[in-house]
């Protein structure tokens, strides 16, 4: 059974009120309730119809996006076809002036990411 009151509802008012001023903050608007209405409202619970109205305003994820089995796949790196590393002092120190040249790792990484993606 539904519970009655003579007290009003404090989120609907709250609604009521941030249609009217959607942008005011969660003190403007216990105060403007307090001296309006004449009704007691918690900051928290103005912030807590706020979110619930914004959060009912956004789309909503698709089954699979709601339930986490919908994901992105991780990119891996290519392996070398043998399975072994060719590393050699010379293929490190021209890894070490290309990283030089290019201004640091990072810088590096991103050109050594873009050329195998045109591979």
């Amino acid at each position: 059974m539904p519970r009655t009151s003579a007290e009003p509802n404090k989120s609907e008012i709250i609604r009521k009120y941030l249609a009217r001023s959607p942008r005011s903050t969660g003190q403007e608007i216990v105060r403007a309730i307090k001296r309006d209405a004449g009704v007691d409202v918690t900051p928290g619970l103005v912030s807590q119809v706020k979110h619930q109205a914004a959060k009912a305003s956004r789309p909503s994820a698709t089954p699979a996006q709601a339930s986490g089995k919908m994901r992105t796949p991780v990119r891996r790196s290519p392996r070398a076809e043998t399975g072994t590393s060719t590393l050699t002092l010379e293929s490190l120190m021209a890894a070490k002036k290309l990283v030089h040249q290019l201004g640091g790792i990072e810088a590096a990484k991103s050109a050594v990411d873009a050329l195998a993606k045109l591979a």
